[in-house]
């Protein structure tokens, strides 16, 4: 139960990092405007952030409200960007905008429902979340940087790989020097090595290198599957 609860939480999460991702991907990020709604986000997340241990229990509406606000400050500043994108096809961004309202009235709905309910109205809130990108991202051409994509999603990689090393380190506080302890956080932290060789060794610029190597029509479609959808149980792994 706890496992499926935080992939829940997780995705949610996640779903509002990546669609900043795609949002300031083609803005001006010096742009008066872009700093302010970025660093209001922020802030909001930070309350949203507080209220992960309780959100199944009596935080429900504590995370729900900030994180659709977080959702509707991005795709608010995302319809922004792109209307000053000459030339863009606006149809995939509408469609977006549209799908992507019914998550967030289902996530509202979860708040209030009962803890019993509430995994199920989140779970239907990210399959309306899934629903959207493959509806949005498949046909019509995005304005994506396939260098600031993969710079992005190379951070939070850095970041859960961080993590990792303070939840090892976590484990050894307070509790007494043995060979085993060693042995098991030597082997977490060589995981940890491993992980990051692996992926900025050859992962993160082989990908980066197809991707802009590939047909512009196609960078939506790359861009949903392979770092919003396929770095969500990599980040979460």
């Amino acid at each position: 139960e706890g496992v499926l609860q935080a992939i829940l939480l997780f995705w949610l999460i996640w779903w509002a990092w990546t669609q900043f991702t795609w949002t300031l991907n083609p803005a001006d990020t010096t742009h008066r405007a872009v700093r302010i709604v970025t660093l209001v986000a922020t802030a909001t997340a930070f309350v949203m952030a507080t209220a992960v241990p309780g959100a199944f229990g009596d935080d429900g509406l504590w995370f729900a409200i900030p994180y659709v606000v977080v959702r509707v400050l991005g795709l608010g500043l995302q319809v922004r960007v792109d209307s000053e994108i000459e030339a863009s096809d606006r149809s995939g961004l509408r469609r977006w905008v549209a799908l992507s309202s019914v998550g967030l009235a289902l996530v509202l709905v979860g708040a209030v429902a009962s803890p019993d309910l509430r995994p199920f109205v989140w779970g239907l809130a990210i399959v309306a979340d899934v629903f959207a990108a493959a509806r949005a991202g498949s046909r019509e051409t995005w304005e994506l940087d396939p260098a600031h994509l993969a710079e992005r999603h190379g951070l939070i990689v850095i970041i859960a790989l961080g993590e990792s090393v303070i939840v090892a380190g976590a484990g050894v506080v307070g509790e007494p020097r043995s060979p085993e302890l060693i042995a098991a956080v030597g082997g977490a932290l060589v995981v940890a090595c491993l992980l990051w060789w692996t992926y900025f060794g050859w992962l993160k610029d082989a990908l980066e290198h197809a991707f802009a190597a590939a047909d512009p029509r196609r960078y939506g479609m790359l861009a949903r599957d392979v770092y919003s959808l396929t770095h969500f149980p990599l980040i979460g792994g």
